[in-house]
């Protein structure tokens, strides 16, 4: 259809498998979010009514308003949306609850359970994915996004990761980092695991987890980035793990297992975070520039609410630290300097030696963050394609 209007790839090619229920995506933002399609307990999917929503939503966004669950979402771009070839591009499968662990800003430990029983005992999805290849409804080059509960937990993943593999498919995996399964050895550079550790010291771990398992965290990470996989560390600040102490055991355990990129965020259950909360994320990003480790901030917790500007707090603090971490001799003097920002003093001490002093940009260049993914369009690596995805959140 011509003409520019806002829109995601989840409105023009998706499907998600929620508890007992089908959505065009699982992306939440304002308390809201995961536009319904159908109720759903495995077997065929309702193609009628997931295209006549994508359509209404479509529609809405085309006429000014907006759809009720996509007003506000910080994913939607304006643009011309041409069809695609195939009626599933991207899946996103989280219906199932169940977890290892039980991080602290999880929805498994802040919400009513009875509001995700159904996840404990998810229907079967084998049939699903079979008939959307079997009846070419899943294109082969789609993007399969892994939330939860713990995915590779799921008593199908291993198989299911293995048809989707063998059909060519992308994905992403939500994990906390407890377990490689062998199936992501099939095709290992067509699987991108974002995992939130959350912390650098193991009695901080436990603290936030309730498990002693960051050791065999790290472990299993980087037994991921050995295998080749594309590896995503989260860093989820809040006040009981904003310490230098964590942040720099973090980033330095980061470096050694050659991680791929840290993502900096906050619980979106806090979307206007503590002071000390802002200065932890500013310090830590300064610190992974400085060991040359690629980091960003944002991600499901500032994404929620994005009207509240915590990146450009985080932002501030960053470029301040930056420059102390960079400073040499002028350290001193500007840890010393009151009622001006460290950057401003630094611009007016050496002007002539500004290049001294560059900030690195928000995000390294050329390089796909978490939610890009750059892959050829057809087998034989025949036309590349970059996307640019609004990706769900284990969280």
């Amino acid at each position: 259809m011509a003409g520019d209007y806002a829109s995601c790839e989840w409105i023009e090619g998706g499907v998600a498998f929620n508890r007992r229920s089908l959505h065009t995506c699982l992306v939440v933002h304002h308390r809201t979010g995961l536009p319904f399609v159908a109720d759903y307990d495995g077997g065929a999917i309702a193609f009628d009514t997931l295209f006549a929503l994508r359509e209404q939503i479509r529609t809405a966004n085309r006429e000014g308003g907006g759809h009720p669950e996509c007003r506000g979402c910080p994913h939607l771009r304006v643009g011309k949306w041409p069809r695609a070839k195939y009626p599933i591009e991207i899946v996103g499968i989280a219906h199932y609850a169940y977890c290892n662990i039980k991080c602290s800003y999880c929805f498994l430990q802040t919400q009513d359970p009875a509001s995700f029983a159904a996840g404990m005992t998810p229907y079967s999805l084998m049939p699903a994915i079979t008939s959307l290849i079997r009846d070419g409804h899943l294109a082969p080059r789609a993007i399969i996004d892994w939330g939860g509960g713990e995915p590779t937990s799921y008593p199908e993943f291993d198989q299911l990761l293995a048809v989707l593999l063998d059909h060519g498919t992308f994905h992403y995996i939500h994990t906390n980092g407890t377990r490689f399964p062998a199936a992501v050895s099939r095709a290992p550079r067509r699987v991108h695991v974002i995992c939130s550790v959350d912390a650098g010291l193991p009695a901080t771990y436990v603290r936030i987890k309730q498990k002693d398992y960051l050791e065999r965290v790290w472990r299993v990470l980087e037994q991921y980035v050995r295998a080749g996989v594309r590896v995503s560390l989260k860093y989820i600040v809040k006040e009981e793990n904003c310490g230098d102490g964590d942040l720099e055991a973090f980033t330095d355990r980061a470096v050694r297992i050659r991680a791929h990129e840290l993502i900096m965020d906050i619980d979106y259950d806090f979307p206007v975070p503590a002071p000390a909360v802002i200065a932890a994320l500013g310090r830590l990003k300064a610190m992974a520039c400085v060991a040359r480790l690629p980091a960003r901030f944002g991600f499901t917790g500032a994404n929620f609410a994005p009207e509240h500007d915590v990146a450009g707090r985080v932002e501030g603090v960053f470029r301040d630290e930056w420059l102390l971490r960079r400073g040499g001799f002028l350290t001193r003097i500007l840890r010393r300097a009151r009622g001006v920002t460290l950057g401003r003093l630094a611009r007016r001490l050496l002007p002539s030696a500004a290049h001294a002093w560059q900030v690195p940009t928000p995000e390294t260049k050329d390089r796909p963050d978490a939610t890009t993914q750059t892959r050829p369009d057809q087998p034989g690596g025949v036309g590349r394609r970059v996307w640019h995805l609004p990706v769900t959140n284990g969280d």
